[in-house]
């Protein structure tokens, strides 16, 4: 967490709001801030497609992308028939 919180903090535009150490947390975690784009690391096994789907469901205002080293197409697709946003692998 701490090292994508610095990363990201190089850019005055992006502030990280609120961490969730596990997806049973992002409900949570998600409703105090009402942050308008939600970075989910994620290694994207069906049940994580499922919590995206869910994000979707509580939160359709917020933009969920996925964060993970993943690169399989099926992995994509995943994320995209849960209404994933965007998918943004990792650097190796």
């Amino acid at each position: 967490y701490n090292g994508i919180k610095q990363s990201l903090s190089a850019y005055s535009q992006i502030e990280v709001v609120a961490h969730a150490k596990n997806g049973d947390d992002l409900p949570g975690v998600v409703a105090l801030p009402k942050p308008s784009i939600l970075l989910m690391e994620s290694r994207l096994r069906i049940s994580e497609g499922n919590a995206v789907k869910k994000m979707q469901e509580q939160f359709p205002n917020v933009r969920k992308i996925i964060y993970t080293w993943h690169k399989s197409m099926r992995r994509v697709e995943i994320a995209f028939e849960a209404n994933a946003y965007g998918y943004l692998l990792k650097n190796e």
